[in-house]
């Protein structure tokens, strides 16, 4: 487990050190955490991997029914049934990602950040440091391992762990803080 002790001064403030509960709760979050950034940088790392044809078009050559050549009717159909497999696609991951901050984040605000318990100083410094740092991690794996293609989309699926996070724990974090 993973036990945050903190022994020094932290952000200028002496360090009110972390309960059991508290410790629970900051461990719960990392895990929370670890796991969006997996589905945010897996699902970018497959879109990107997507961008190869779903259908051999580039295969298609003489494409003949009864004598006529129906070749250049196909091709462009063949395109664009790609182009709107790759968005259906895309949007899966959206859903995906969306479903997975929920199952995950919804649980999490309503039992460990109800307005019953507090969270202390250090609690929310953690939450926001290592929110901010997972942030930064998820946007630069994603920029690299997609080779800096897949700008839009890293922004999307990171964006959109982001804002789930913001709205479901650090904001009811920092309304609950003493």
């Amino acid at each position: 487990m993973l036990w945050i002790e903190l022994y020094d001064n932290f952000c200028g403030k002496k360090v009110v050190f972390l309960k059991h509960v508290q410790k629970c709760r900051v461990e719960i979050w990392f895990l929370i955490l670890m796991i969006l950034l997996y589905f945010s940088i897996g699902c970018c790392y497959e879109g990107y991997r997507l961008e190869a044809d779903f259908i051999g078009v580039s295969n298609v050559h003489d494409f003949i029914v009864d004598g006529t050549d129906f070749t250049l009717m196909i091709l462009p159909l063949g395109y664009a049934l790609n182009v709107v497999l790759y968005f259906i696609v895309r949007a899966l991951y959206v859903v995906i990602i969306i479903i997975a901050n929920l199952i995950l984040l919804l649980p999490f605000r309503l039992v460990a950040l109800n307005k019953k318990c507090y969270v202390t100083e250090t609690e929310y410094l953690i939450y926001k440091y290592s929110y901010m740092g997972a942030l930064l991690l998820s946007a630069v794996l994603c920029v690299i391992l997609t080779r800096f293609t897949c700008l839009v989309t890293a922004a999307l699926y990171n964006g959109i762990w982001a804002v789930f996070a913001l709205v479901f724990v650090l904001i009811p974090a920092k309304r609950i803080l003493r």
